[in-house]
């Protein structure tokens, strides 16, 4: 801990520069510093462990320069863009205030977060010994395509919203909402197939191994399907709570937050004996279906009729290609048994070709179907392969 504290500054300096960078809508070098950041723990942890007595002091140290080349990656671009780390220091210039005002709710918002973790963890030690681990693992995938998708395109939004309402343009930014809400929900219904269908694959393959057994892999899957019946909901508000920060409204997702956080511990309660880790994971995951219904109730009432009707047409014609995709990757899935006395290789080429195929079957459907969301994919293809090669 005292080795890697002064990541707290260096994150907090990533932290800034990914800021100034996402309101120029430049995302390239935020969004890879991540990767620089997983590249040096993983250097710390495979090569400098060996320089120091105790292991971990090399995981520690891979940290702290994971957190250097975050920052030294984004430099050139605030450079580009005239930002110098030298100059006059203001601290009575009143937009630092209006951040320092704006930025409170959302601290505490963060804070009603590591509730919720903190509570959930504490009742899953009164669980069966491994339920911690159970809910761990589970939330760890489940959160592949939160972190991929749900996140990078809320980090996309927030500029544009700002920007929308900056102008007082309201159509524009509820416009902009339901784009990002049909979008998601592209990718976020068939991930939810996929996690249904292929739930005991992925734990087998990513966990099944030492003293990660059969059971392990049985339990933490239950507990993956409980988590994806709110993936929907988890990615929602992700687009949705920028939408209140786009406004200047911090504090309308901090209440929403506390309301689900006591539904979630009440739920949690209930549900704790009867289905043990899973029901702390379904309690999560109806808590999130509050937060999201709450969070657009309260926004329809801010900015005006929302038109989310618009999207249960497109929406129905994705569940129904997630629907066929789902099923030809159980159809592939089920070809062998999953467990280790099954070749690594071949499990890993069997779940490989049922998200290929799945994946495939799924933008097939759609583009037959005509879902607007799979042209603009198409349309994306199309313009890079007409690109001249460098």
């Amino acid at each position: 801990n005292r080795v890697v504290f002064p990541y707290i500054l260096l994150v907090g300096m990533v932290a800034w520069a990914m800021g100034i960078l996402n309101s120029f809508k430049h995302f390239f070098a935020p969004a890879f510093s991540q990767v620089l950041f997983n590249l040096s723990m993983i250097y710390g942890a495979v090569f400098l462990t060996f320089y120091f007595s105790n292991p971990i002091f090399g995981l520690a140290a891979g940290v702290l320069l994971g957190g250097v080349l975050q920052i030294l990656i984004q430099l050139p671009y605030l450079s580009r863009i005239g930002m110098r780390l030298r100059g006059p220091v203001n601290l009575f210039h009143p937009g630092l205030k209006k951040i320092l005002v704006l930025m409170g709710p959302a601290a505490f918002g963060l804070a009603v977060y590591q509730l919720n973790v903190l509570v959930g963890t504490l009742l899953a030690s009164f669980l069966p010994r491994g339920s911690i681990s159970y809910l761990f693992y589970a939330d760890r995938v489940m959160e592949f395509p939160m972190g991929v998708f749900a996140i990078a395109l809320a980090t996309a939004i927030l500029p544009t919203m700002s920007e929308k309402t900056a102008q007082r343009d309201l159509e524009g930014l509820k416009q902009t909402l339901n784009y990002s809400l049909k979008l998601l929900l592209f990718i976020i219904l068939p991930a939810t197939a996929a996690f249904i269908i292929l739930r005991v694959p992925i734990i087998q393959l990513l966990f099944e191994r030492g003293q990660f057994g059969p059971a392990q892999t049985q339990a933490t899957a239950s507990t993956l399907l409980a988590y994806t019946v709110g993936l929907v909901a988890f990615a929602g508000i992700r687009v949705v709570v920028p939408t209140f920060y786009s406004l200047k409204d911090t504090w309308t997702p901090v209440k929403v937050a506390l309301a689900a956080f006591f539904l979630n511990l009440v739920l949690s309660l209930l549900l704790m004996r009867p289905l043990q880790y899973t029901g702390l994971a379904l309690a999560t995951s109806l808590a999130a279906f509050l937060n999201l219904g709450l969070l657009l109730y309260l926004l329809h009432r801010k900015v005006g009729t929302l038109q989310l009707s618009q999207m249960f047409g497109s929406g129905s014609r994705m569940l129904f290609a997630s629907l066929v995709m789902g099923f030809l990757a159980w159809l592939i899935a089920r070809q062998i048994g999953w467990s280790a006395q099954t070749h690594l290789y071949l499990r890993i080429l069997v779940l490989s070709a049922a998200i290929v195929v799945g994946a495939g079957s799924y933008f097939l459907v759609s583009f037959l179907l005509k879902i607007e969301e799979a042209q603009i994919f198409l349309n994306v293809l199309r313009r890079r392969s007409r690109k001249p090669a460098a």
